[in-house]
């Protein structure tokens, strides 16, 4: 879940992020809002995300999002 400073809050779920899907609860909950406030970072599981790309509906790299390509 991501707090905005809006008040509104964003739910994503765990499986649906690269990186994270498999991480476990403890390595999920070990992470880092950067500086400018625009990103996440888990260090020990070498993930880095971008609010905005999360916010757009990316949840990782292009081949990752190719699962949840829809058909038009």
């Amino acid at each position: 879940i991501i707090h905005l400073a809006s008040g509104v809050d964003i739910a994503i779920p765990v499986a649906l992020i690269e990186g994270l899907h498999d991480a476990t609860e403890a390595q999920r909950a070990d992470f880092l809002v950067t500086a400018s406030g625009r990103g996440l970072h888990w260090d020990a599981i070498d993930v880095q995300l971008s609010v905005q790309s999360l916010l757009k509906g990316l949840y990782g790299s292009p081949r990752w999002m190719q699962r949840y390509a829809v058909a038009a």
